[in-house]
């Protein structure tokens, strides 16, 4: 679904990487947006994630803030940029597509009630990137799969607080 260019698609179809929004950036953006004039609006980026939909890598205060004033269809662009299209930004993304989906976010409008301070914000949301990166490059597929189908209040689990790897150990 890779396009070139810019091109207006329906605001309510495209898919979210993200489970919150940061109130002062709504804030700042409706200080300058105008629903009648978009040309100062830039285009949102999108990515396809192999689901068959366009998902917001960069700009969902944007979109909150449109659709918030009706706008029906945003200018979109395709971003190919490394940090998404590289294994590591595909494994983080693909996690961020499965909190949306646990949360039933499935498109702008259901970020509305999940507007948050900056503070609580860097806590929810950034905190929790920065967790996501730090347990996908820091661990296997196998480790993954094995704390996925753990109950983290097992008595038998050992809590791990530290760890190091040599090419036989971790």
């Amino acid at each position: 679904m890779e396009f070139a260019g810019i091109k207006n698609y329906p605001l309510l179809e495209l898919g979210l990487s993200q489970i919150y929004l940061n109130e002062n950036k709504i804030l700042e953006i409706e200080k300058w947006f105008n629903s009648c004039d978009m040309s100062v609006f830039s285009p949102i980026k999108v990515h396809d994630f192999g689901n068959g939909k366009y998902t917001i890598v960069d700009g969902h205060s944007r979109a909150y803030v449109a659709h918030k004033n009706g706008v029906m269809q945003v200018p979109i662009v395709y971003d190919n940029d490394k940090l998404i299209t590289g294994k590591m930004g595909q494994k983080l993304y693909h996690a961020d597509l499965i909190w949306c989906e646990r949360f039933g976010i499935e498109n702008i409008s259901h970020l509305e009630n999940r507007i948050i301070s900056k503070e609580k914000y860097q806590k929810l949301w950034i905190e929790r990137c920065d967790k996501s990166y730090n347990l996908l490059s820091q661990t296997t597929e196998a480790e993954r799969d094995i704390l996925a189908q753990t109950h983290f209040n097992n008595e038998w689990v050992v809590k791990m607080y530290n760890s190091f790897q040599d090419e036989d150990n971790l």
